[in-house]
């Protein structure tokens, strides 16, 4: 079983995520944070914590992971190696 961690206030598993996982929010420096939403949008949010939460829409299975590097996602987003970033299930195809 993963241990349980929290996140900007948000419980979730330590565990690496899947590939049906996205990045919600990841930091960037000094305790500031990007989020992307199900669409794949990015966006800064300096210290707004809970308006980095509603932007990202949480699903359930979040997961706490380092962002492995040299990975791409959605059109403009990459993350910098190492950084911490809450994983949130992607939304399924309707």
């Amino acid at each position: 079983m993963a241990e349980k961690r929290y996140y900007l206030g948000i419980e979730a598993r330590k565990m690496k995520p899947t590939k049906k996982h996205r990045p919600a929010i990841w930091e960037c420096i000094l305790g500031t944070v990007y989020a992307m939403n199900p669409e794949g949008h990015e966006k800064y949010f300096d210290y707004d914590y809970e308006a980095a939460k509603e932007f990202a829409g949480l699903t359930e299975d979040l997961r706490i992971w380092k962002n492995p590097g040299g990975v791409r996602y959605g059109k403009d987003v990459t993350i910098r190696k190492g950084k911490l970033v809450l994983w949130a299930l992607k939304k399924e195809a309707e």
